[in-house]
């Protein structure tokens, strides 16, 4: 009996833990869209989970880039001199710009998170009116 109730005990404070840790990566998550952030994961198997993201010219630009694979990723932008961020395992980065000309722009990972796949974690950046 007396186990029975350790075990209980130690399975609720598990899963306080786990509920905890959720409801924050949750929180952050609701808070991100509310700021109008818009969100890129750098995936496993070198992948975005967008292959293009549409902005307006002259608007604050903000990205949340959380990297959900096991690997270190990199961000960068380099024709709007977005400089290279470092984004570890289980991490997140944020940029914020605000473009100026309307156009197509390459974002990249620039790290070497895969051998094979790495060259096509790509994705295009327009800019409108």
């Amino acid at each position: 009996m007396e186990k029975y109730k350790e075990l209980i005990a130690v399975s609720l404070v598990f899963l306080s833990i786990v509920g905890t840790i959720a409801a924050i990566f949750s929180y952050e998550s609701a808070l991100a869209k509310r700021r109008g952030t818009i969100e890129l994961e750098a995936h496993p198997i070198a992948t975005w989970s967008k292959t293009e993201i549409r902005v307006k010219k002259g608007e604050l630009v903000r990205i949340r880039i959380i990297n959900k694979d096991c690997v270190t990723h990199g961000f960068a932008i380099p024709e709007l001199d977005i400089e290279e961020r470092i984004i570890k395992a289980g991490q997140f980065e944020i940029v914020e710009f605000t473009p100026k000309y309307e156009g197509e722009y390459t974002y990249m990972c620039v790290v070497q998170c895969d051998r094979e796949q790495h060259e096509f974690m790509r994705g295009k950046l327009i800019v409108e009116k």
